[in-house]
């Protein structure tokens, strides 16, 4: 019989433990930028169910990833384009 790889995972006393289904390469991502996934997730979750004193997690500033749209701003066009005349 295998062991279950959550099966070193323990719940702290007074809680449960609680399997979040989602993508593997978003859980490996997700783990990449946060230092205790466990610790945002709770702070995320307490936050958007308002409870008193919650406050939303904060995120790091992240590098530029794959999944991340590419800002074109920074190659010549500045965005803005309500100043520009048409042809």
């Amino acid at each position: 019989m295998q062991a279950s790889v959550y099966s070193h995972f323990m719940a702290r006393r007074g809680e449960d433990n609680i399997t979040v289904r989602m993508a593997h390469d978003l859980w490996e991502r997700f783990g990449e930028v946060v230092d205790n996934r466990s610790t945002v997730l709770r702070e995320f979750v307490r936050w958007y169910v308002r409870e008193p004193g919650a406050k939303m997690p904060r995120r790091e500033p992240m590098h530029r990833g794959p999944w991340e749209p590419i800002d074109r701003t920074d190659e010549g066009d500045q965005g803005d384009r309500s100043s520009r005349s048409t042809p």
